[in-house]
Formats: C-alpha cells, sequence, structure tokens
C-alpha cells in the first residue's frame, strides 16, 4: 500500500469509527428506540445486543487506525 492508500483507509476507517460511535450513544440514551433496537436485534440474528456490538466495532477499529497512524509515523523515505 502506498502512504495515500493508507490514509484513505484510515479515513474510512474513522468515518466507520464516528458511525458505531453514534449507535452505541443512539442505545445508551434514546430510550425512545428500544422497541425498535430490540426487533433489530431479534432479526438480524446477533449473538450480542447491538450497543456491545456497536463498542466492540469502536474499539477493534480505534486500534487498526492508531496501528496504520504508526506505520505511516515510523515510515522512512527516501528523497532524492
Amino acid at each position: 500500500m502506498t502512504v495515500k492508500e493508507v490514509k484513505e483507509k484510515i479515513d474510512e476507517l474513522n468515518c466507520l469509527h464516528e458511525n458505531a460511535i453514534r449507535l452505541q450513544n443512539c442505545c445508551l440514551r434514546n430510550e425512545d428506540v428500544t422497541e425498535c433496537i430490540e426487533k433489530l436485534e431479534e432479526e438480524s440474528g446477533i449473538n450480542t445486543d447491538l450497543r456491545t456490538f456497536a463498542t466492540l466495532v469502536a474499539r477493534y477499529v480505534g486500534a487498526e487506525i492508531k496501528r496504520l497512524e504508526r506505520i505511516i509515523d515510523n515510515a522512512t523515505v527516501k528523497i532524492d
């Protein structure tokens, strides 16, 4: 991957991370959607609640973003 491609991937992951956080906060703070969330969990057949799923996605994606940023930070560039 080129540095440009890694930066684009980081941008995509940042978007995913932000959306996972929004989903987590919605599940946590919005009692109006509890019934809808429960139905979605049931219909989708996921084996965890949606809030936990969003939390785990955010953690994993956040760690991947940091890993990619470290790769860029530690890259050696030869300029002629």
